[in-house]
């Protein structure tokens, strides 16, 4: 009886263990879909997708033929599918690192090694950024590739400050995110370790939520907190929720390693697929427009979405000259042409002698024209001490395009031709929007009265604000970036 026993209860053993098998194998279906980064180059695009089975694991094997996609009423094609590791692509890390004591010494210091192990997986074409947020928040490494100068400021860090603006830090990496220069990898990712409270910044959860839906950015956030029970679970239920209408991933650090959690991002980070689309229909015109894709595996059918603002297409050049133009004797042109060539040579002159005077009194170093000179004729008094700053336009009509400025004294940012940065394409621009000035080597920001108001780092300026190099200025339809040369 005993020994028949046993055999019954074998065979249960084997059918559970048997549909436990059938149940793993189908786990591989796709049952979550995220779109977590996309970028739009009209008429190409680029979109960066999780696709997860029920285990929260990778499923392998998409291709082009399982997606489709849409751009506001119009329709695109998808041209590629390939995973982040054949794409050949780097990873732009911005590691957010809360310097305030909510952090013990012994938890920060696992946390500082787990990120220097990251830092020392990181790729050739990876690079990495610190900003740290505590009392303030300060961009401690702009993006590098150089991992022993990021090591070295790592190291330089601890527990120290009483208060965590971790809002402000969270809106100051959303903006780094935007940055065009080139070289930069467009895989761009937030990395940030907290306890989701926020102490000090003035800006509530919905302000940085309204934030993350424009520039949608993903942020991997891992919650550690010392927080008492009934505020732990409030702010780390804000930092999961912050980090998933990212399109990012959120981890709870409990008693496990940080250093495993670290590196289980950084697969994450990387298990991406990447899809390039082209839409020619697509409008080109600056504003937002929803990205749906739809992935179709089987009788399963998912899909998710984003906000994407569609840039103008890039400006196109002149074309080359032909080689019976480029090899044509200079000494066979018409009468008309000597003439035409002699004005040119004027007009160069003219404006050679504007952009020297321009840039000898602290003024956009850009070549003004003959209608323009008029303006240049009363030069402003020169002090001792200047500062060189690139603005570039992150967003808006000359998205794009870099400006070099000598701040001398002040500068004018509007629509008005006389502006020392003109932004004429934007009717929500006022005649003189906001004035950047110089003070005792520091970069002083103040609206003029505008009539829509004056950003900075997403923020309504009231009164005026320092500028620190990194920081954005919205201005109408217009984000521009602010950087101070010598920190270029």
């Amino acid at each position: 009886m005993v020994t028949r026993t046993r055999i019954v209860l074998s065979g249960l053993l084997i059918l559970l263990l048997a549909a436990g098998v059938w149940a793993g194998a189908s786990s591989g279906d796709p049952v979550e879909f995220i779109v977590s980064q996309a970028i739009a180059r009209h008429p190409e695009l680029k979109v960066y997708c999780d696709v997860l089975d029920s285990s929260g694991r990778p499923v392998p094997g998409i291709n082009a033929r399982q997606l489709s996609a849409s751009v506001g009423k119009e329709q695109a094609q998808i041209t590629e599918v390939k995973s982040f590791a054949d794409s050949g692509e780097g990873v732009a890390y911005i590691l957010l690192i809360d310097v305030s004591r909510s952090l013990r010494r012994q938890q920060f210091a696992q946390m500082r090694e787990a990120l220097e192990i990251l830092v020392s997986n990181m790729q050739q074409r990876d690079r990495a950024a610190i900003i740290t947020f505590g009392e303030d928040c300060v961009l401690l490494a702009d993006f590098t590739a150089n991992k022993d100068d990021l090591k070295a400021r790592l190291e330089s860090l601890g527990p120290s400050d009483n208060r965590t603006r971790f809002h402000a830090g969270l809106v100051r990496a959303l903006d780094m995110s935007q940055r065009k220069d080139p070289g930069l990898p467009d895989r761009r990712v937030i990395v940030v370790l907290t306890d989701g409270k926020d102490e000090g910044s003035g800006l509530a959860v919905e302000d940085v939520m309204g934030k993350i839906r424009q520039v949608h950015m993903p942020i991997y956030a891992i919650g550690y907190s010392g927080l008492p029970g009934g505020e732990r679970q409030q702010y780390l239920e804000i930092l999961h929720r912050l980090s998933r209408t990212s399109g990012g991933v959120y981890r709870e650090a409990g008693s496990g390693s940080l250093r495993d959690i670290y590196l289980e991002m950084e697969q994450t980070i990387r298990r991406v697929y990447v899809a390039k689309l082209m839409c020619p229909a697509c409008p080109a015109d600056g504003q937002t427009y929803r990205l749906q894709i739809n992935l179709e595996v089987g009788d399963r059918a998912l899909a998710d979405s984003m906000e994407l603002a569609m840039l103008p297409a890039p400006i196109a050049t002149s074309p080359s000259p032909t080689p019976a133009t480029q090899h044509k004797p200079w000494w066979k042109l018409p009468w008309w042409g000597y003439a035409a060539v002699g004005f040119v040579v004027l007009g160069l002159v003219l404006a050679a002698m504007a952009a020297t005077r321009r840039r000898k009194h602290g003024v956009i170093e850009q070549p003004a024209d003959a209608d323009e000179l008029s303006t240049l004729i009363q030069p402003r008094t020169r002090l001792s001490v200047e500062l060189p700053l690139r603005i570039t336009v992150m967003r808006g009509p000359e998205a794009g395009t870099a400006y070099e400025l000598r701040l001398v004294d002040n500068a004018i940012i509007g629509r008005k031709t006389n502006s020392d940065l003109v932004l004429a394409g934007d009717p929500d621009v006022s005649g003189e929007h906001c004035e950047l000035k110089l003070v005792d080597g520091r970069v002083l920001i103040r609206d003029l009265q505008s009539t829509n108001g004056t950003l900075v780092n997403g923020i309504p300026l009231s009164g005026r604000c320092r500028l620190e190099s990194g920081d954005t200025i919205g201005i109408g339809h217009n984000e521009l970036r602010v950087s101070f040369k010598e920190k270029l």
